[in-house]
């Protein structure tokens, strides 16, 4: 699986998204759009994970760039941003959201865990948090996303992702733009 990067600047799917809600820059939202897009792009049902909904920007980008398909969206807090953006996303029909209010070590211990086209990972940031987050994701899903690799105090996501990437097989890329995208994919 190849992966191409910089990203294309015209990405009019990614502008829709009210900046109001972009805790990433928007580079980083539009290599997260071509991932899912080339991942899923195939037409048939995609299934996502996302640790870290925050306001639902990520969300709608991965949402907007599935053809057909379902994210399970999991964020310990829900905001009125979060809930306006989940409201207006399903207005809109870009897909099914489950949108779920729980940590996500509540999420891995009772969920029923899918075979996941791709995990976002953008939850916990500390260092066992995100292992934790990281090392269950890297086995439930074929491509794994994580957000600040290269943030300063978190550089040890990109650390986390490399070792579960190699205890699984897997390549890891590292994408040094904003805070960072750590993507783990198969060969």
């Amino acid at each position: 699986m190849l992966f191409t990067y910089p990203p294309i600047p015209n990405h009019p799917e990614v502008d829709l998204i009210d900046q109001q809600y972009w805790k990433m820059i928007r580079d980083e939202y539009m290599i997260l759009f071509d991932i899912v897009k080339q991942v899923c792009g195939d037409g048939l049902l995609s299934e996502i994970l996302e640790f870290g909904a925050g306001e639902g920007a990520s969300t709608a980008v991965m949402l907007m760039a599935i053809p057909i398909g379902n994210v399970t969206s999991i964020d310990v807090k829900s905001t009125k941003e979060t809930t306006k953006a989940v409201f207006a996303l399903k207005e809109a029909n870009l897909g099914a959201l489950r949108s779920l209010q729980m940590s996500t070590d509540q999420f891995r211990s009772f969920e029923v865990p899918a075979p996941y086209d791709i995990a976002f990972i953008d939850a916990m940031h500390e260092h066992a948090g995100a292992a934790a987050d990281i090392n269950w994701a890297v086995h439930h899903c074929k491509v794994l996303v994580a957000h600040d690799i290269c943030h300063p105090g978190t550089e040890h996501i990109g650390q986390i992702c490399l070792d579960a990437a190699r205890s699984v097989g897997k390549n890891y890329v590292a994408i040094e733009i904003g805070n960072g995208l750590g993507i783990i994919h198969p060969h």
